[in-house]
C-alpha cells in the first residue's frame, strides 16, 4: 500500500507555468532538480475519455523516477504515452494499492534505461483518462526519485507531493447544440467576406474538437499579397500553436487533447495592426501584422488534415467593437447581441442546406467547400438559465425569475437548501412560451436556520437540466440587507441596483472594473429599513464585466454585471 503520509518534500523544487517543451525559444533553467506541470481540458463531454498532459523534466542524476497518480474508484486510466520531440513510447500505469484517503494509486515508471529517452530534457506524459460516467473528479500526483549513493547499489529515496492537481467536470450535451461540421483528410471550407463598411476589429469565434493532431487546420490569407496572416495548428503534443511569425508573444500554452472542445477567438485589429488568439478565454498569442490589409481581401480557410478528423461548431464572424469579455461570456450560447458590433456570419450547421445557402449570402463574396459532413454535435452549447432574484420581507422571501430560453425549457423547479447542498424541491411550474412572463414564489422565513440557499433548475425538453446562479441568504446573525441582481443585465449604458435594507445601518455601494479598480461610488451613508434603488451610468466606460459591492460594517456582498455597448 502506498501511503501519501509517507511522502517527504524534495528540496529545491520549482514549478514553471509555460510549456517550454513545445517552443524552442523558451529556455528552461538547468539548475532545478525537476520541473512538473499538469494541464487538463476544460470542456469534457459526458461519457467520453479525455487526456491529461504532464510536462516534466528531471535531473539526470536520478537512478529511478516514478510518478504516482491518485484518484477515486470511479475513474480509471486507459493508457500512458511518453513523448519528446523525436521520441514516443507507450508506458504502463500499474496499480499501487490505495493511499491513506482510500483512493486508487497508480505508478508510472519512467524508462531511464532507454538510451533514446533523456529524462533531463523536457517531455510529455499523455494520460488517457476514463471518467466512467463521473461528472466531476480530481486527480492528485506525487513523484518518487531515487539516487545512488557513491555509485553503489544503495539508493536514497525522496518523495514530492506538493504538485499541481487536476480537477475536472464533465457536461451532458444538450439537443440545442444540433449538428457540427466534420472535416476529414480532403475536406475544405473557405469563404471571403463582402462588406462595404470599414471594419476596425474583425472577430472570428468557433468551437473545435480534434481526434488527432491537426496541423494548419485554420488559416487566414491575404489574397492580394498572398501572405498568410494566421495559420493555426494543434501540434503533436496537442497544444495550440501558430507558424513562426515575427514579434510572436506567447502568453499561455493551451493543451487541447482528444474528444474535448476548445473555444477559439481570433481578433484582427486593422487599426492596431495586431493579431490576437484566445483559447477558452485565455490569451494565447499576439503578434504584429506588418502589412495593411482589407477585410474584403481575406480568405478564411478550414482544411482537412492527413492525421485525422476534427469538428467545428458555432462559427461566428463579427465587425466587433465591444469588449472581448462579451464574446467569452456568451460562447456557450447560440445567439447574443452586441450593441456596438455587427454580426457578419453565423453558422451552427444545424441545417443540411446551410452550406448551400452560403452561396446566396450577401455578406460573402466567395464560398468554396468540398467533402464536408454534418454530424450530431456534443459541443458545450447550452440553453440559457433563468435569472433568479430574491426580495426579503419581514416574514417571507419573494423569489422571482424569467425565462431566458423558451424554446428549450419544459418546466422550472425551485430548489432550497439549508446546508448549501442536498437541495430539495419546494415548487414546480410548467414553462410558458412567453419571454415576458414573470414566475414567482413566496417562501416563509425560519429563524432557526442560519443559512438558506435557493436556485432554479430548468428542466429542458431534451431531458437535460440548466441551473440558475445560487442565491444564499444568512439568517443566523441577521444580514442587514438583501441585494438584487442589477437590471437590465447586460445593460447599455444605464442599469439599476435594488437593495432591501433589513436593519438600519451604514452602507457603501461601489462599482469596480474587472481588475478591481473602484470607478464609482453610488452611495455612502446611513439607511433606514426599506427598499432603495440606485442607478449606474456606464456612458464613459468601455464594454466589459464590472462588479458592484454593497458593504456594511459587518457584511459585504459583490455581484457581477455586464456593460455591452
Amino acid at each position: 500500500m502506498f501511503k501519501k503520509s509517507m511522502v517527504k518534500p524534495l528540496r529545491g523544487v520549482c514549478t514553471y507555468l509555460l510549456y517550454s517543451l513545445f517552443f524552442s525559444r523558451l529556455v528552461f533553467a538547468q539548475a532545478n532538480p525537476f520541473y512538473f506541470s499538469v494541464d487538463c481540458p476544460e470542456f469534457i463531454p459526458d461519457n467520453k475519455n479525455f487526456d491529461v498532459s504532464i510536462t516534466a523534466r528531471f535531473d539526470n542524476k536520478f537512478s529511478e523516477v516514478n510518478i504516482y497518480l491518485f484518484f477515486e474508484n470511479n475513474i480509471s486510466i486507459e493508457g500512458v504515452i511518453l513523448r519528446t520531440n523525436n521520441y514516443e513510447k507507450k508506458l504502463k500505469a500499474r496499480k499501487a494499492g490505495m493511499d491513506d484517503e482510500g483512493r486508487k494509486a497508480y505508478k508510472i515508471k519512467l524508462p531511464l534505461d532507454d538510451s533514446q529517452f533523456k529524462v533531463s530534457n523536457l517531455f510529455q506524459l499523455d494520460l488517457q483518462i476514463n471518467p466512467n460516467y463521473n461528472y466531476n473528479g480530481e486527480i492528485n500526483f506525487a513523484v518518487e526519485t531515487k539516487s545512488l549513493k557513491n555509485n553503489s547499489k544503495v539508493a536514497a529515496s525522496y518523495y514530492e507531493q506538493n504538485l499541481p492537481d487536476v480537477k475536472f467536470e464533465t457536461y451532458i450535451p444538450q439537443q440545442i447544440s444540433g449538428k457540427s461540421l466534420l472535416l476529414k483528410e480532403n475536406s475544405k471550407f473557405s469563404f471571403v467576406v463582402n462588406d462595404k463598411n470599414k471594419i476596425k476589429n474583425l472577430l472570428l469565434e468557433f468551437w473545435a474538437k480534434f481526434d488527432s493532431p491537426a496541423p494548419n487546420f485554420f488559416s487566414i490569407v491575404d489574397l492580394k499579397s498572398i501572405d498568410t496572416i494566421l495559420s493555426l495548428s494543434s501540434n503533436k503534443f496537442y497544444v495550440a500553436s501558430v507558424k513562426d511569425v515575427p514579434d510572436l508573444k506567447i502568453y499561455r500554452q493551451t493543451f487541447i487533447g482528444k474528444n474535448t472542445w476548445t473555444h477559439f477567438t481570433i481578433r484582427l485589429s486593422k487599426q492596431n495592426k495586431l493579431a490576437e488568439v484566445w483559447a477558452n478565454d485565455s490569451l494565447v498569442f499576439t503578434y504584429s501584422i506588418k502589412r495593411a490589409f482589407s477585410v474584403n481581401d481575406l480568405i478564411f480557410c478550414l482544411d482537412g488534415t492527413p492525421l485525422g478528423n476534427y469538428r467545428i461548431d458555432l462559427l461566428k464572424m463579427w465587425d466587433f467593437n465591444n469588449s472581448i469579455d462579451l464574446s467569452f461570456y456568451n460562447k456557450n450560447y447560440l445567439n447574443y447581441s452586441a450593441d456596438s458590433s455587427r454580426i457578419l456570419l453565423s453558422l451552427n450547421f444545424d441545417s443540411g442546406n446551410q452550406l448551400n445557402e452560403l452561396t446566396r449570402n450577401p455578406n460573402l463574396s466567395s464560398v468554396d467547400f468540398s467533402d464536408l459532413t454534418l454530424q450530431n454535435s456534443d459541443a458545450p452549447i447550452f440553453s440559457r438559465a433563468p435569472e433568479l432574484n430574491l426580495t426579503s420581507f419581514d416574514n417571507f422571501y419573494l423569489l422571482e425569475w424569467r425565462s431566458k430560453d423558451i424554446k428549450s425549457a419544459r418546466s422550472y423547479v425551485l430548489e432550497k437548501s439549508l446546508q448549501g447542498n442536498n437541495f430539495e424541491e419546494i415548487y414546480r411550474t410548467d414553462a410558458e412560451n412567453d419571454l415576458s412572463r414573470v414566475y414567482s414564489y413566496t417562501d416563509e422565513k425560519n429563524p432557526e436556520h442560519d443559512v438558506v440557499s435557493y436556485r432554479i433548475k430548468q428542466l429542458n425538453k431534451d431531458g437535460t437540466a440548466t441551473y440558475s446562479s445560487l442565491i444564499k441568504i444568512g439568517q443566523g446573525e441577521k444580514k442587514p440587507f438583501v441585494i438584487e441582481q442589477n437590471f437590465p443585465n447586460p445593460f447599455n449604458p444605464i442599469t439599476n441596483i435594488v437593495i432591501q435594507i433589513v436593519e438600519p445601518t451604514d452602507v457603501k455601494i461601489s462599482v469596480y472594473d474587472l481588475v478591481g479598480k473602484k470607478i464609482a461610488q453610488l452611495y455612502s451613508g446611513y439607511l433606514q429599513k426599506g427598499k432603495y434603488e440606485f442607478s449606474f451610468d456606464g456612458t464613459q466606460f468601455p464594454s466589459g464585466i464590472y462588479f458592484y459591492e454593497v458593504q456594511t460594517p459587518k457584511f459585504q456582498e459583490v455581484r457581477k454585471m455586464i456593460l455591452a455597448k
